[in-house]
């Protein structure tokens, strides 16, 4: 629609770490549905503060030097930062219950907290982790997955 907001898609920490290596070895996107780029490039891409914690535990982790640091702040900051809050904390006990309940797969404390987040802001997620896109949401995600390498 013309003249209308652009839409807003929830990024998961999968599809971020992705587009990073993305960037060293292209064949990992090589594949994704050219439609389903078009529409995240066109949207106000969003991460939860989950997100920022996972990410943060890996270079840590993984002991990355600063610059690699710096450079991952900075690419956070080009997202949209949702926080948590009483309703997200709401969404995630139900869906905590539920997956325990009826032993869904893909119900990691993490990935649940950004499950969460999407459900609660009413927006699509966008996962590179078939169990997590696998959750039951009222909004389906978008699930890309990575190419392999080429033989």
């Amino acid at each position: 629609m013309e003249g209308s907001a652009p839409e807003t898609l929830l990024c998961d920490t999968s599809y971020l770490g992705v587009i990073r290596a993305s960037e060293r070895r292209p064949y990992l996107t090589a594949g994704w549905p050219v439609d389903v780029v078009e529409r995240i490039r066109s949207a106000v891409l969003a991460i939860s503060v989950i997100t920022i914690a996972e990410e943060r535990a890996g270079e840590v982790k993984n002991g990355w030097g600063e610059k690699s640091v710096r450079e991952a702040a900075e690419r956070r900051r080009s997202f949209l930062w949702i926080p948590l809050d009483v309703g997200i904390v709401e969404r995630w006990a139900e869906l905590d219950a539920q997956c325990k309940l009826h032993g869904a797969r893909g119900c990691d404390d993490n990935d649940l907290w950004i499950v969460a987040t999407g459900v609660e802001r009413e927006l699509v997620l966008v996962t590179c982790d078939k169990r997590q896109s696998e959750i039951p949401t009222p909004k389906p995600a978008i699930y890309l997955q990575p190419g392999a390498k080429p033989a």
